[in-house]
């Protein structure tokens, strides 16, 4: 079966499951509609940590949890990062399906638990994963149903998965400013042409090229091509803050690294009635 559905004891659709013909696959919880497994050629390209709560207790700590309304820490609740990662998403079904590529929808309303976290607007958001046989996309539509502007920022906050965080090495990123929030949000300038990391990182780098290559290991690249996201956020906690969050082991931030498409630096501003779309398309090179 190229979609599988799985529920659990309180949700009919607890977790998707594709499966392309080729063998590639990924999953998709309902709960923040986070992909939690993406594989192709048989390898697991995603992280997720083997600490992480995957009941819908709290955001699932790896994949690709969505970042919306709020990136980082803010006015709003349930805490950093905004509600959309802490809600369970509609699965509405497939959208294609045949040899090339197969494509689910999920589809997240207003409630009174979004009104409850302090973002008062009524809203639609409409994400679609699409499997094929060496891509995954993730593609985040935004419909503003208020009578009002609404602003928001948004991010798809990608763990790729590495067997050493020494070996990666990220392009593309050479010669642009970025936000250092490790220092305190300093404007800083990458004089680096590759990325490497050696310590705690937490930077939003602004205006980025469309596709952006991670070199997760040697000979192993996963480019991520965004679609009118405006910046690419680089994180790793390294040894201090991985000791001190409970859902990831404390050795795990050498398997890991967040290469991360979204519109973070400047909030985006949405008319009523209308529409906003961006996303990104992860592609392995043939191996």
């Amino acid at each position: 079966m190229p979609v599988q559905t799985v529920s659990s004891f309180n949700l009919p659709t607890d977790k998707v499951i594709l499966t392309h013909p080729t063998g590639a696959t990924c999953e998709i919880k309902t709960f923040g509609a986070t992909v939690t497994s993406w594989k192709v050629h048989g390898q697991e390209r995603l992280f997720l940590s083997r600490l992480s709560d995957l009941e819908g207790n709290k955001p699932i700590r790896g994949g690709i949890p969505l970042v919306f309304p709020q990136f980082g820490k803010g006015p709003l609740m349930p805490g950093q990062h905004g509600f959309a990662r802490h809600s369970t998403w509609e699965y509405m079904g497939v959208s294609k399906d045949d040899d090339s590529e197969i494509m689910v929808s999920f589809e997240l309303r207003d409630s009174d638990a979004t009104r409850a976290s302090g973002w008062p607007y009524h809203f639609k958001l409409t994400y679609l994963v699409t499997l094929t046989a060496t891509t995954l996309g993730t593609h985040l539509a935004v419909t503003n149903t208020d009578k009002v502007p609404i602003r928001f920022t948004a991010l798809l906050h990608t763990y790729l998965t590495t067997p050493d965080i020494s070996q990666v090495r990220i392009g593309q990123l050479g010669r642009l400013n970025y936000t250092d929030k490790v220092q305190n949000n300093l404007i800083c300038f990458e004089e680096r042409d590759q990325v490497t990391i050696q310590g705690e990182t937490d930077r939003i780098y602004h205006s980025t090229p469309d596709t952006v290559p991670v070199e997760v290991a040697p000979g192993q690249v996963v480019n991520v091509k965004t679609i009118n996201f405006r910046d690419t956020v680089v994180w790793n906690p390294w040894v201090e803050k991985a000791q001190a969050m409970a859902d990831l082991d404390d050795q795990e931030y050498q398997q890991m690294i967040c290469v991360e498409s979204g519109s973070v630096h400047e909030s985006v501003t949405l008319p009523s009635s209308q529409t906003w779309e961006a996303g990104q398309v992860l592609s392995v090179d043939s191996e």
